[in-house]
């Protein structure tokens, strides 16, 4: 057999190959640069890595669809990663880590959320933790120029120094109908918050009824 022979039914295998190939596939069509499918397509490299990658670091942009991948993980080049299945997102770096939107804006999904460390906001102070008690209790009258004995209230993890702010529940003849009344509250000393009533008026207050209040502590 001469070579043209060889040549010419390596031609012909090759030719039936890609053939079978381009059928197979034949929901997907292929340009200089698109691959478009017209049903449901998969990419399977079996066991290998798949590599999607832009040669000039351009971006990688998603459809606005669903993003849906069972164990998902990045991991960058010093190994920090981001795992889907436990809910870790860890990095080394210590500038933090930044989700902006289109606009600019920091983007978050709603629910809760939990901040292990301090939180700073728009490059403010930063805020350790923040706590919060709750009691309920009667101010009673107070007279004219002066202010009630520390009412004490347990606010667990409060240290001498916090910042507290106490809110009333509003009820008739709470101390927030008092004319000339006022209030403080702050962290007397650990686990401890401390409440009193002042009247800034020449004359007896009124009977100020039992009502519950609110103590928040902020920590930094």
């Amino acid at each position: 057999m001469n070579k043209r022979k060889i040549e010419g039914a390596f031609l012909v295998v090759l030719t039936v190959v890609l053939s079978g190939a381009l059928i197979a596939q034949a929901s997907l069509t292929f340009t200089g640069t698109a691959i478009t499918g017209d049903a449901a397509s998969t990419i399977d490299v079996g066991t290998g890595t798949l590599s999607i990658q832009t040669t000039n670091n351009g971006a990688i942009t998603a459809g606005t669809g669903a993003f849906t991948i069972p164990a998902l993980l990045f991991t960058n080049a010093t190994g920090t990663n981001f795992r889907a299945t436990t809910g870790n997102f860890t990095t080394a770096s210590s500038t933090g880590i930044t989700f902006t939107n289109a606009t600019g804006s920091g983007l978050f999904a709603a629910g809760s959320s939990t901040v292990n460390g301090s939180l700073t906001i728009n490059g403010g102070t930063a805020i350790l933790k923040h706590l919060s008690g709750t009691r309920t209790f009667t101010v009673g009258a107070v007279a004219s120029s002066s202010c009630t004995t520390a009412t004490s209230t347990t606010v667990t993890g409060t240290s001498a120094g916090d910042t507290v702010v106490a809110s009333p529940t509003p009820v008739t003849n709470g101390i927030e109908t008092q004319s000339n009344m006022t209030w403080l509250a702050y962290a007397s000393t650990t686990d401890v918050v401390a409440f009193k009533a002042c009247n800034t008026g020449f004359t007896n207050s009124g009977a100020i009824a039992d009502q519950a209040w609110r103590f928040d502590v902020w920590k930094h």
